[in-house]
């Protein structure tokens, strides 16, 4: 009974053989969560320098839809190329996209870098989950996921404070070219920590919900769209829009055989949607400046027991 209580105790956690790939699998959720609102803060910046002020909420967007797209297509690359293959292939998606905006001469250029970053960072938080049930004990699964959700809070603060140091000495692009360097540390780190699994022999069973993930794309878009559009009326029609493609969405995963949040790979995994959600009001420049703020909703307090 004792060897049990220490075993799912914190203690447990800091363990060496422990210790670091929970450090790795942090670094992975934290790198992916406080992005979004590192760009936030470096946005003014970045069209001050290269333009393209209209297309201010645009590099959120796409970074927000294909990071969905990549955290459900989750079972698919694990089942393919083994978990940890994966993670580390997420790091290196995640820096070239950040080299990609860090290099790039126009607004154009910077969306497409913040796409290939959300591919690597869909991969990296949505990963760390299923290397959890790989690397530790079931006793510890519970606080190794409060532990995840914990970060989600902490790059709340964390994001702004880092976006702002680097905007603040008018060098955005320094900004990117850190991420590129911590992103491959991280999935060099990842090789040799994590430990090594094998690819499934049934790599075709796990499905993505195209229709679903689609669906939830659209929405983003149309929030997106309505932060530059003129006039109030435009504005609100794409508003509600958005808020029924996101209902429809759900309704349509109320019925499916395989729900959306089944095709991620722990019960915890419907937080990483709702933390695109929540970064998704970074997208409007108008919610912006209303609501940065700490999140006060249940997750950002969550406990696992």
């Amino acid at each position: 009974m004792r060897e049990r209580l220490i075993e799912s105790s914190w203690q447990a956690l800091l363990a060496p053989q422990l210790a670091l790939p929970l450090s790795v699998l942090l670094g992975g959720v934290l790198l992916h969560s406080m992005n979004v609102l590192i760009t936030a803060t470096l946005l003014p910046s970045i069209v001050a320098d290269v333009g393209g002020s209209n297309l201010m909420s645009w590099p959120t967007t796409a970074f927000v839809a294909s990071s969905i797209v990549a955290a459900t297509s989750t079972g698919i690359v694990s089942s393919v190329v083994a978990s940890r293959r994966a993670f580390c292939g997420g790091a290196v998606i995640y820096a070239a996209g950040a080299i990609l905006c860090a290099l790039a001469p126009s607004i154009g250029l910077v969306i497409a870098g913040r796409f290939v970053q959300g591919l690597g960072g869909g991969l990296l938080s949505a990963l760390a989950y299923v290397l959890v049930r790989n690397v530790f004990p079931e006793a510890l699964w519970p606080r190794v996921f409060g532990l995840f959700a914990g970060v989600w809070s902490v790059s709340v603060p964390t994001g702004p404070l880092i976006g702002g140091l680097f905007a603040g000495y008018g060098n955005w692009r320094g900004a990117f070219y850190a991420i590129t360097g911590v992103a491959g540390l991280l999935g060099v780190t990842a090789l040799f920590i994590l430990p090594a699994d094998a690819a499934s022999d049934d790599a075709t069973e796990p499905k993505v919900p195209a229709l679903r993930v689609a669906l939830i794309c659209a929405a983003i878009a149309l929030l997106s769209l309505a932060s530059v559009l003129m006039g109030p009326a435009i504005k609100s029609a794409f508003i509600v829009a958005a808020i029924g493609t996101f209902v429809l969405t759900l309704r349509i995963d109320r019925g499916a055989t395989v729900r959306s949040c089944r095709a991620m790979p722990s019960p915890c995994d419907l937080r990483l949607v709702q933390g695109y959600g929540w970064s998704g009001c970074y997208q409007s420049p108008t919610v912006r400046l209303r609501y940065t703020r700490r999140c006060s909703c249940s997750d950002c307090t969550h406990s696992v027991h």
